[in-house]
């Protein structure tokens, strides 16, 4: 099967093969942009957005994507915070992130069940991708500080919006069927740390 080295780590696990030949290339190209406003008067923003191409030419010269050609990514983070005495501090934050669903290699259904194991469709290896991931996270701090310690309070939201964002596709060998697993929902935290 077509295989390239470009692509590990984009899923759980390491193929490995034997008899390989470096006759293969990649290229990434693309954009970023950053907008930046730093801390003044208690308000801050960062905007990153990343439009990108990532792909490999194979051993029979055909340009394919690689499994980290999402094509873009945006980011998007802001607070406000807000003095409250001389010692406390009161923070609101939140942070998005909205990319382009990870490419993925589609499973032989039928193959998988006809020689009873997780079977690839290697010519058709990351053509497509998992739908856009979309993540709204937020975060109220309150922070408190004393002479030699300061103690912060905080409760983040994760996945505020609940956005069922798809994790891996396996094949299940008890149903015989491709099982999607995503990743986590909305949970809310509570946090307390000390610093010295």
């Amino acid at each position: 099967p077509e295989f390239s080295l470009i692509s590990q780590g984009g899923g759980y696990g390491f193929m490995t093969f034997d008899n390989l030949e470096n006759t293969g290339t990649g290229e990434n190209k693309g954009i970023e942009l950053t907008l930046e406003k730093f801390l003044h008067k208690g308000f801050y923003y960062l905007v990153t957005a990343s439009i990108f191409d990532a792909g490999y030419r194979g051993y029979d010269g055909i340009w394919r994507n690689s499994a980290f050609n999402n094509n873009f990514v945006f980011n998007a983070l802001s607070g406000y915070e807000w003095k409250m005495g001389s010692k406390s501090l009161l923070s609101v934050d939140l942070k998005m992130v909205y990319a382009g669903g990870s490419r993925y290699l589609p499973i032989d259904a039928d193959r998988s069940i006809e020689e009873d194991g997780v079977r690839y469709i290697w010519d058709r290896a990351y053509e497509e991708r998992f739908p856009d991931y979309f993540r709204l996270n937020g975060r109220i701090t309150f922070r408190l500080n004393g002479r030699s310690v300061n103690q912060e309070w905080g409760l983040d939201l994760q996945n505020i919006t609940n956005h069922q964002n798809v994790f891996i596709q396996n094949w299940n060998s008890q149903t015989k069927e491709i099982s999607t697993s995503y990743q986590m929902g909305f949970m809310p935290m509570m946090t307390y740390r000390i610093y010295f």
